[in-house]
């Protein structure tokens, strides 16, 4: 099996790069936006936040420690990141804010970011299902407008490692 998974792979890229690629033959039509037009729409997302799908393990004093990847355009100022864990009707939920916490550089480049949720102060989180939902608010300056992005998934939670 090991060694069809390259093979595999390869085809699949190929099967991509090939529906990405327009015939030679294709003309542009009236209805068909001019490049002009298409790189005029296409303007860079000053924020996004994608959490991270696989399983994560609750903290030895009963949280979670969240992680997922944060980019902005160089400039955006962070209001916050808000996370929230859900799990049946426990729930605890952490946000961030600076400049009392340290957040992201916004440089253009995708950055790991890790916040951890405390204990739910009812209940107790459990192994098996949650859900996680992240929150980003910022601010761009140079448009003078709230930027904001969200993520959310359903993650398997695992029991703190035993000492």
């Amino acid at each position: 099996m090991a060694r069809r998974r390259p093979a595999l792979v390869l085809a699949l890229l190929l099967a991509c790069a090939a529906g990405l690629a327009p015939p030679a033959s294709a003309a542009p039509t009236a209805a068909a936006p001019s490049a002009t037009d298409a790189t005029a729409q296409i303007t860079p997302t000053p924020t996004s936040v994608q959490l991270r799908s696989a399983p994560l393990r609750i903290t030895p004093a009963g949280g979670v420690r969240v992680v997922m990847w944060v980019r902005c355009i160089p400039g955006i100022q962070h209001l916050g990141i808000s996370v929230g864990v859900y799990q049946g009707s426990v729930f605890s939920g952490e946000t961030v804010e600076p400049p009392a916490d340290e957040m992201p550089v916004c440089d253009g480049q995708r950055q790991r970011f890790v916040v951890t949720v405390p204990r739910p102060e009812m209940g107790k989180f459990r192994a098996g299902q949650a859900q996680i939902e992240v929150y980003l608010a910022a601010y761009n300056p140079a448009t003078q407008t709230d930027a904001d992005s969200s993520d959310g998934t359903i993650a398997r939670l695992y029991r703190p490692c035993k000492a």
